[in-house]
């Protein structure tokens, strides 16, 4: 059951798969202390202060996710604009 949900979500497009154990990385993309480091430097100065920056990066997504009011499109925004240049040379 659990299996059939997640690939429900992710037909809609509402869950980001985040492979672990440096996978990502051979294809170019950022690590997770980078991923996070990316997620944290995309909130205001103000907001910043609400976080501790060395949350795990599940932890972090979520913080960003509560102080963006919800709102999943704020962090899909921010990745994509950091996956953009990697999407568009693998095409």
């Amino acid at each position: 059951m659990y299996k059939d949900n997640l690939f429900n979500l992710i037909r809609k497009e509402e869950v980001i798969i985040v492979a672990g154990a440096g996978l990502s990385i051979y294809a170019g993309f950022p690590s997770g202390k980078e991923l996070a480091e990316i997620i944290y430097n995309g909130l205001s100065e103000a907001e910043k202060k609400e976080v501790n920056e060395n949350l795990l990066l599940p932890d972090l997504a979520e913080e960003f996710y509560r102080i963006k009011g919800n709102n999943k499109n704020a962090l899909i925004t921010l990745l994509k604009k950091h996956f953009v240049e990697f999407t568009t040379n693998i095409n």
